[in-house]
């Protein structure tokens, strides 16, 4: 089983073609630091020739050649580049995230974290930390990333509180630390490690937890978040769906194009959440579905006229059922009150004063009824 991440993806054939793998570094060296290599043209990328430029072996290795502040960090990206053929993703899985037989229950956060944890610390080379605080403390941002609730956030400043800048020698011209330096030379060294930071939950925590994990909230729980390996959420998937298949009809291109052209809204996915047995199916009838998702199931007449274009999005199903709604609600309430006007009628006919109350609720809920 291999690493299914976007970044690992060029990493693992850098492994089969060595010759490329120095431009595979420039590449990750550009995505990881950003801020510094912003406005330079990619290493490892052919730059655009100008007329009558002919193209030469030393001119080439220029746009090829790392910054100078980044050497030592390319040479640790080299190291991962190494280190990734020999991790293997389904035997740390199973050692942190066990699935056991006949078990279709979630994995915990802290099984989640420490196999997160494991990862990282198979992959990056230690000196890239700078100390092993600096390192304790991204791994307690990875247990607050994995344990986050649904809508919740987390910021780069809060992952970073109590990482030492200092210790991370890499971000030294010379290698050394400990001196003073100026402001502005501080500032880079901090965008530096913040732009690390930054790369490892963007392009390897988000990527190993969506590779790994069906991560979804459930209903018992309601915002908590819950992590399913996924040959365990296939298997609650194929049950919870075996029993609600029949009321789904399968269209062929020609019938979705006949109903998505006589009505100005899309279709709504439909997803499962997890109960205490099986899972849930619900529909999102309030998301205004993007014209371009179903766009090949219509003429470009058709969307021209009724959507001016295909980049805009389309009217949700709330929206078209906003009408009948509210016909609906408005019958509901009409019975309501019709229903407290006749309680009254058959109390006050028992006191005796149907007359006075009849007229004071009148006069009091004229408006409401």
């Amino acid at each position: 089983m291999c690493l299914s991440l976007s970044l690992l993806d060029p990493l693992h054939k850098a492994t089969k073609s060595p010759n490329d793998a120095r431009a595979i570094q420039a590449i990750i060296l550009r995505d990881m630091f950003p801020s510094y290599c912003a406005g330079k043209p990619a290493a490892g990328d052919p730059a655009p020739k100008k007329a009558g430029e002919k193209d030469s072996k030393k001119k080439r290795w220029k746009e090829r050649k790392v910054p100078w502040r980044l050497k030592a960090a390319n040479e640790y990206v080299a190291y991962m580049v190494k280190k990734f053929k020999r991790v293997r993703q389904y035997f740390v899985m199973n050692h942190h995230c066990p699935a056991k037989h006949g078990d279709l229950t979630s994995s915990s956060h802290s099984q989640v974290s420490a196999f997160v944890k494991a990862l990282l610390n198979r992959l990056i080379h230690p000196a890239f930390w700078g100390s092993a605080d600096n390192k304790k403390v991204v791994f307690r941002g990875v247990d607050m990333f994995v344990r986050l609730r649904r809508f919740e956030e987390v910021t780069l400043h809060h992952v970073m509180h109590g990482f030492q800048t200092t210790r991370c020698q890499w971000t030294h011209p010379s290698g050394t630390g400990g001196e003073k330096v100026s402001v502005v030379e501080h500032s880079i060294r901090t965008r530096l490690v913040g732009d690390f930071v930054f790369w490892i939950f963007s392009y390897l925590v988000v990527p190993v937890l969506k590779g790994n994990f069906y991560v979804t909230e459930s209903i018992p729980f309601k915002r908590r978040t819950l992590y399913y390996r996924h040959d365990i959420w296939n298997k609650i998937f194929r049950q919870s769906f075996a029993t609600v298949s029949p009321l789904f009809t399968k269209e062929t291109d020609e019938g979705v194009s006949k109903i998505l052209s006589r009505r100005k809204y899309g279709f709504s996915p439909v997803r499962f959440l997890p109960k205490h047995t099986g899972a849930r199916p619900i529909v999102n009838l309030k998301r205004h579905q993007p014209v371009a998702e179903f766009e090949k199931y219509l003429t470009k007449d058709y969307i021209k006229k009724t959507y001016k274009s295909a980049s805009v999005k389309a009217y949700s199903a709330n929206i078209q059922l906003r009408n009948p709604y509210r016909a609906l609600k408005y019958e509901q309430v009409s019975m309501v009150f019709a229903f407290i006007l006749l309680v009254l009628i058959c109390y006050s006919a028992i006191l005796g004063n149907e007359g006075r109350v009849v007229g004071e609720l009148s006069s009091r809920d004229k408006r409401s009824l």
